[in-house]
């Protein structure tokens, strides 16, 4: 079984902006630095609708209030999409890599994340997403 992050790599690839491998396993590496295994676990278990934490809890096998903890942590990281609405619980889904939750990194960026990026850059563009 592949490990939690190409799983994530796999799984992002799936999402419609795609997350295409290359050759280093460079788009790894960037994942690794910006989800902890739980949260990427986690990730796993987001869709394309937005949903309260008790349903993704339930899909992960996750405690509500552990699942409602991590993806709390994925949206203050802006690694997800949370939406709160007044007087309703929060919902949450996955969000895709580009355009998606790179460009909300930006106070994150030291140099060798950027250069990751920049190693994987040509990946990506050669996939025809964007």
């Amino acid at each position: 079984m592949a490990d939690i992050y190409e799983q994530l790599a796999h799984f992002l690839d799936e999402l419609p902006g795609g997350f295409p491998p290359s050759e280093s396993g460079v788009e790894v590496r960037i994942l690794r630095r910006l989800f902890t295994p739980q949260e990427a676990a986690i990730t796993l278990r987001l869709s394309l609708l937005s949903e309260e934490a008790h349903v993704i809890a339930h899909r992960a096998g996750l405690p509500v209030e552990q699942a409602r903890d991590l993806l709390e942590g994925l949206d203050r990281k802006r690694l997800i999409y949370c939406f709160p609405e007044e007087g309703k619980p929060r919902t949450y889904m996955a969000q895709q890599f580009l355009v998606g939750f790179w460009e909300s990194q930006v106070d994150r960026l030291d140099r060798e994340l950027v250069e990751m990026f920049e190693e994987y850059l040509p990946t990506y563009a050669q996939s025809g997403n964007w």
